[in-house]
């Protein structure tokens, strides 16, 4: 990419809010129904020293953001059972989960999709393929406090 096209493409990631959660060493629930990807990613945040668990599809991740507490969610959109959009707005009203940083992973790209991200209310967006190298700075960049 050159200089006259650095804004021809969109960005792989962006965040879109001001939260944080002042944590050294976040808790990351990586959600996906594509089990190769979840696993891939649960590891590369592993290898970094991201306490991780993995689940594999909607109403797993309510259950386990609930048990769990994560500090940053990880979350495919497009997912069978429930989406990730529907996942997003349970675990706001949810006073248990509601604090979460809530990262979307997806394939979207659409202007629409990404607005609908945004509208609920996901803090940043990351599409697929996502480069392993850029996730643990991006989670410790939302984890830096306020």
């Amino acid at each position: 990419m050159t200089e006259d096209n650095a804004f021809a493409v969109p960005p792989k990631c962006a965040i879109w809010t001001s939260r944080r959660q002042a944590v050294e060493t976040p808790r990351v629930l990586v959600v996906d129904d594509y089990v190769d990807t979840a696993d891939a990613i649960g590891m590369v945040l592993a290898i970094e020293d991201f306490p991780t668990r993995v689940v594999y599809g909607g109403h797993e991740a309510i259950e386990a953001a609930r048990q769990w507490h994560p500090d940053i969610v990880m979350l495919d959109i497009w997912m069978p059972d429930v989406s990730g959009i529907e996942v997003a707005i349970r675990l706001r009203a949810d006073p248990v989960t509601s604090n979460a940083i809530l990262v979307a992973h997806s394939a979207v790209s659409s202007t629409e999709d990404v607005n609908a991200v945004r509208l609920a209310h996901f803090d940043a967006y990351c599409s697929k393929p996502t480069d392993p190298s850029m996730l643990g700075p991006l989670l410790r960049y939302l984890c830096r406090g306020a």
